[in-house]
């Protein structure tokens, strides 16, 4: 099956993250393809759904994200994907996927059997998307590379964000601590407001959320406080939905 590779490395860079999910299992049914994953760190989950896929239908399971990202990089930019099945205990399994471009150039991925590479269960995805929110505001193109840039700036010894909510105003603060920090504050207008505690969130996961989003002019930032603080991102453009729950790391 001939296809644009470029819409499987981006459908690929919006799992991985940045290499901070490094396995994934992705379905094709009914001309969709999706997955459901978290990062391996559990701070962040994805729900990635792909419409008009041109992949074939099954169930891959993807041991090494980065690595078929960079095969399928190698090649030119329309390709064929093709998987392989075999039976195996009365059930087709995908054992490996074969890739050729226009000029003859071939890549091989040998696939991981689905049984022991990750997914989120339906249990937990149903939990999510049925969260009531508290806070609500949209990202455009100015907090996001607000966000990108004071990140960078802020380097390695920031991992953090918290949401500050005082007085009907509210603000997105990289580096925030109850002691004099470097820092920066962006403030935002919100659509939905509540007075919630301060909770860390992964900034790093944050920031190449953003970065692997960057076309999307904007996005939706959601959050609720409370005994199970949580972070919703959502971004919707071209082909692709994708949805990150972000998991707080501890009160402050």
């Amino acid at each position: 099956m001939v296809m644009e590779k470029a819409k499987l490395t981006r459908y690929l860079d919006k799992i991985r993250l940045g290499n901070k999910i490094t396995q994934t299992q992705i379905t094709t049914h009914n001309g969709n393809t999706h997955s459901a994953v978290a990062t391996d760190n559990k701070d962040c989950l994805v729900v990635l759904k792909m419409e008009k896929s041109p992949m074939q239908e099954a169930t891959i399971g993807v041991g090494d994200i980065s690595k078929l990202s960079n095969l399928l990089q190698s090649l030119g930019s329309e390709i064929s994907f093709d998987v392989t099945n075999i039976d195996r205990d009365g059930e087709k399994k995908a054992v490996e996927v074969n890739c050729k471009d226009d000029f003859g150039n071939k890549a091989k991925y040998m696939l991981h059997d689905t049984s022991v590479v990750p997914k989120a269960s339906d249990e937990i995805l149903k939990t999510l998307f049925q969260q009531e929110w508290e806070v609500s505001f949209t990202m455009d193109s100015n907090f996001i590379q607000k966000f990108t840039s004071g990140k960078s700036a802020l380097g390695d010894e920031i991992d953090t964000f918290t949401v500050l909510t005082e007085d009907g105003n509210t603000s997105v603060c990289i580096g925030w601590r109850t002691t004099h920090s470097n820092r920066l504050e962006i403030p935002v207008t919100t659509t939905k407001y509540a007075d919630v505690d301060k909770f860390y969130f992964n900034s790093d996961v944050m920031s190449e959320i953003l970065n692997v989003n960057k076309e999307c002019e904007t996005g939706t930032f959601e959050m609720v406080g409370g005994d199970r603080p949580l972070v919703k991102l959502s971004f919707n453009i071209d082909d692709y939905s994708a949805v990150y729950f972000l998991q707080s790391r501890t009160a402050i």
